[in-house]
């Protein structure tokens, strides 16, 4: 029994040497050797740079974009070459087809005329007819060579095969030379389409008869509403209509005519102004004109922003007219609505006591 007891004792006494011999490691200060080790452990693994994978990675995803938009671009200048030369081919194609579509338009528009289509096509045309076209080596025989060589020159010029130019010469030996539109044939055409044409005005060598003034000194020609204008016309001899155009005007009763020129370069004067027909115009001189000393501008009345100017060729005749002081201005024959672009503007000038009488 007290072998027992003494033998407990000591097992005690030495499980307490242990456990102060223990405290005892962890409370002492660390040596420069251990600290040395501390510096030198590893460092713990970093996060890695790439995002997690769901399925297929995001990373791998953009690569893959990259990868493409670089191969895109790098294949974009063959494909813009490619596509230029497809385009170069096949313009021919596209101008001779244009020229049929041109040819198949025009000869819907003039289906009335028994005289048939111009020559400078060969309208009438279609696909369903050209089998049964006899196929004509050579110039039409009622046309010199000369002429058919120059026709030829721009049916090549418009992409058209020889097998097309073929044909048109086929077409127009069948369809023979274009006779002459007399002038009752001319105006009975221009009042079935509704449009003034130059048929309808009276010779320039028969002008004269149909001008002349009042006797209080006025023209008796009258500015008349002819649909898409307005229309000289003189009450002499019967009737009859002026070309406003013709040299009568001009040397009978001092007026002519002349096209706003220069629009574009007063785009919003233009748009802004109403030049329908019958409008009036005043004229500005411009002696001062670095362009031209005898400028003469077109603007809307009570505006001193031009819309255009006269003529070249009728601005000197106008011009001394206005140095002289008389009182000028212009009507308009035919132009566009208020706000549209169109560029084409007849005027009619001359005194505006005159053009007041023409106008009633």
């Amino acid at each position: 029994m007290g072998l027992v007891i003494g033998f407990v004792g000591g097992l005690l006494l030495l499980v307490l040497v242990v456990v102060w011999l223990a405290s005892s490691s962890r409370s002492a200060p660390a040596t420069p050797a251990a600290r040395a080790a501390r510096r030198t452990r590893p460092a713990p693994p970093s996060r890695p740079a790439t995002p997690p994978t769901v399925g297929t990675s995001l990373f791998d995803v953009e690569a893959e974009t990259q990868r493409l938009l670089r191969e895109a671009d790098a294949a974009v200048p063959n494909l813009m070459r490619q596509v230029e030369g497809d385009a170069a081919g096949l313009m021919p194609e596209i101008e001779a087809e244009a020229a049929r579509f041109h040819a198949d338009l025009r000869r819907e528009m003039r289906s009335n005329d028994e005289r048939g289509p111009e020559p400078r096509v060969p309208l009438g045309l279609h696909d369903h007819d050209r089998d049964n076209l006899p196929r004509r080596e050579g110039h039409p025989s009622w046309m010199s060579p000369e002429d058919w060589e120059r026709r030829v020159a721009r049916y090549r010029e418009q992409g058209r095969t020889e097998q097309e130019i073929a044909e048109t010469s086929a077409y127009l030996e069948e369809r023979g030379p274009r006779q002459p539109r007399t002038r009752a044939e001319g105006i009975a055409r221009s009042e079935e389409i509704g449009i003034v044409t130059r048929d309808v005005f009276v010779p320039k060598d028969e002008e004269a008869r149909y001008l002349a003034r009042d006797e209080d000194g006025l023209p008796t020609v009258r500015l008349v509403d002819a649909g898409d204008r307005l229309a000289i016309w003189s009450p002499l001899e019967g009737g009859a209509l002026i070309n406003p155009k013709g040299p009568g005007l001009r040397q009978s009763l001092g007026l002519c005519t002349s096209y706003a020129r220069g629009a574009d370069h007063y785009a919003t004067a233009y748009r802004n102004a109403d030049l329908r027909q019958g409008r009036w115009i005043d004229l500005q001189r411009e002696p001062e004109n670095p362009h031209d000393r005898n400028a003469v501008a077109m603007c809307a009345p009570g505006s001193l922003a031009p819309i255009g100017y006269v003529s070249r060729g009728r601005a000197p005749a106008v011009a001394r007219r206005m140095d002289k002081g008389e009182d000028m201005a212009g009507v308009t024959i035919w132009g566009p609505s208020r706000g549209r672009d169109d560029r084409s503007t007849l005027v009619l000038i001359g005194s505006r006591t005159d053009l007041a009488a023409m106008l009633g």
